[in-house]
């Protein structure tokens, strides 16, 4: 498996995780935030190599974010809310591969299925059919 590249917009949690990791591990990573490098937590620190948009629209750069990539992959908490409750719906749009999605409850680890019957033994295939940039 081969990440070419992190594509991600800088939010709290598991986006801003998949950026400490491509950068421990010297993957590239970029993407798109909103004007003023806007964050639930504030502005996104320079560290972080993402272009700022014209727009403080957050759906807007979802929706880039997701064109620029090869697929998605959603890790969450609990249900799917914001930018992440829209993705699963632009990937259709776009007809993009949503991978299956990570869902935390406690200590345990939940894998849902999408729509498309996609769920946890298409992630492998999926990586492993060349180099990708997630988002």
């Amino acid at each position: 498996m081969v990440i070419s590249k992190t594509i991600s917009d800088g939010q709290t949690a598991a986006d801003r995780a998949a950026l400490d990791v491509a950068i421990k591990f010297g993957i590239p990573h970029g993407g798109l935030i909103p004007k003023g490098r806007k964050t639930e937590d504030g502005p996104l620190p320079d560290t972080y190599h993402l272009q700022e948009m014209p727009t403080a629209t957050y759906g807007k750069r979802t929706e880039q974010n997701l064109i620029d990539a090869d697929g998605t992959l959603i890790v969450s908490h609990g249900r799917l809310a914001s930018g992440s409750a829209l993705t699963p719906k632009l990937d259709k749009v776009h007809g993009h591969p949503l991978l299956p999605y990570l869902r935390f409850r406690k200590k345990m680890l939940i894998t849902s299925s999408t729509s498309d019957g996609l769920h946890e033994r298409a992630l492998l295939p999926f990586v492993m059919r060349g180099s990708y940039q997630l988002s």
